[in-house]
């Protein structure tokens, strides 16, 4: 699980005061803003300077970070009140991104388990729940099975309910 968790609870109050803490949180299977935050290296003003910060994927391969998601990975939001209610669930019921994002994730969790923990959001689950009339974890099993196969999608839910059981 990592060096900082405890089944559900990642407890950061001992963590190096020389390790940043970074927070994501609502994705939404947006790959494009994931690769943002992992690489976009950051420039900044200070006192002495231009400083240029690494990218958060060299902080976490140097130790210097610890990369939190909050979850509400996968899953389209949409709202209603911006636009029509039926593009609304055309759109939470795609899942374009969705694996690629989930691999991505368990990818940095394998490389690097004690600086990145992935939390699950209600997006991200097989529940049943429904937003907008969309049940989301239909069309992401569905995403599943038309890419990758039964196999995989029963090894998938076997993970996944690991992870559930451990909290």
């Amino acid at each position: 699980l990592g060096r900082y968790q405890s089944k559900a609870v990642v407890d950061l109050r001992n963590i190096s005061n020389d390790k940043e803490i970074i927070i994501v949180g609502d994705l939404h299977d947006n790959i494009t803003n994931l690769n943002h935050i992992l690489h976009r290296r950051i420039t900044r003003m200070s006192a002495e300077g231009v400083i240029s910060e690494p990218s958060v994927i060299k902080k976490l391969h140097n130790d210097q970070a610890v990369l939190i998601f909050l979850g509400d990975i996968i899953h389209p939001c949409g709202s209603a009140a911006a636009e029509n209610a039926d593009v609304v669930r055309v759109k939470m019921a795609q899942m374009d991104f969705a694996d690629i994002m989930i691999h991505t994730i368990m990818r940095l969790k394998i490389q690097y388990p004690h600086n990145v923990y992935p939390l699950i959001g209600d997006h991200d689950t097989f529940s049943t729940l429904t937003k907008s009339d969309v049940k989301q974890s239909e069309c992401y099993e569905k995403h599943l099975l038309d890419n990758y196969g039964k196999i995989y999608v029963k090894l998938y839910k076997k993970i996944f309910n690991i992870i559930i059981d451990s909290r």
